[in-house]
């Protein structure tokens, strides 16, 4: 006997078509509209009500659950129980609540309807026409370039720029945004590199998120995934770029004595044992100032030519 198989297909296999309905769901979670046909929009209506379900309940079940459905999807995730369910908090789910089934609706010439999230529907997936004046729906998945700052206690690391075998910043910051980004490769710009055991106050980095995400997004989850001595912040879209790595602006590099030593600030200042004497100190920084080659200073270098623009010592306290 031959049994119906509920579910569209949609001229696909199994494999895509699913892979398919995944994508539009992340898709109304993250922007809560996008355009698509009303075929497509009925058999993800269920899935996204059942994930606003579980984000609803909000323990520990349920919250794996969704994970287990959107694996490489933290920021759908957190902005589903965060944000999205709250709006529906006051809303009771299932079939007897359902309003009647309203007339059919004419479709656009291009048979495409708009699907969205939106508190006033009396459910949480609506369907409406697309406008025939040709308003556009959110662009799925289209790239944006970001910049921001980020601060860091650089101890621990050998470095901006990514070495085989060695930890560095530029590999912390693409793995983080690699994890969000499904293990994709996002590669990350920096104003200035930093050398081994530097911290940074506020170093510009520029990136391409492919996917569009907000800024807020982002940076939240970045904060969540970098170490705890990380800040990543003022995270900024095109026309809010703070200083691209093209453009840079001179480095500033802060080098702290300190006289007598302190175990607690040991990471971030070198203890002294001898008085310090500072106009001999400021006597020597002033050659240093103008464009020199640095070579005896340290390892090869392929640009060892630099340019100092001042150098000032000061003294701080009673030290």
């Amino acid at each position: 006997m031959a049994h119906r198989i509920g579910g569209r297909k949609l001229s696909r296999k199994q494999g895509p078509r699913l892979a398919l309905y995944k994508n539009l769901a992340v898709s109304v979670l993250r922007y809560e509209r996008v355009q698509t046909t009303e075929a497509k929009a009925k058999e993800i209506r269920g899935q996204v009500e059942k994930m606003i379900t579980l984000a609803k309940r909000g323990d520990l079940a349920a919250r794996r659950s969704v994970i287990s459905q959107f694996p490489n999807e933290p920021l759908v995730v957190t902005k589903l129980f965060d944000e999205i369910a709250p709006k529906y908090a006051d809303r009771t789910s299932g079939s007897p609540d359902r309003p009647p089934r309203p007339a059919p609706r004419r479709l656009s010439p291009d048979r495409t309807n708009r699907v969205g999230l939106e508190p006033s529907d009396e459910s949480p997936l609506r369907r409406s026409n697309a406008s025939a004046s040709g308003e556009e729906g959110v662009r799925e998945n289209a790239p944006v370039r970001y910049s921001a700052r980020v601060e860091y206690d650089g101890t621990d690391f050998a470095g901006y720029q990514v070495q085989t075998g060695a930890r560095t910043v530029q590999g912390e910051l693409e793995a983080a945004l690699a994890r969000i980004s499904g293990g994709s490769r996002i590669r990350v710009q920096a104003a200035g590199r930093t050398d081994a055991g530097v911290h940074a106050i506020g170093q510009v980095i520029a990136f391409t998120d492919p996917m569009g995400r907000p800024a807020r997004e982002l940076t939240r989850a970045l904060n969540a995934l970098l170490p705890e001595t990380w800040r990543f912040d003022r995270c900024a879209g095109p026309g809010r770029v703070q200083s691209t790595p093209c453009g840079a602006i001179p480095g500033v590099s802060l080098h702290r004595l300190e006289r007598p030593r302190s175990p607690l600030r040991e990471r971030f200042a070198l203890g002294v044992r001898d008085p310090l004497d500072i106009a001999a100190m400021e006597r020597v920084g002033s050659v240093l100032v103008g464009r020199h080659d640095f070579s005896p200073f340290g390892a090869a270098h392929r640009q060892p030519v630099r340019t100092v623009n001042w150098v000032r010592v000061r003294r701080k306290g009673l030290s």
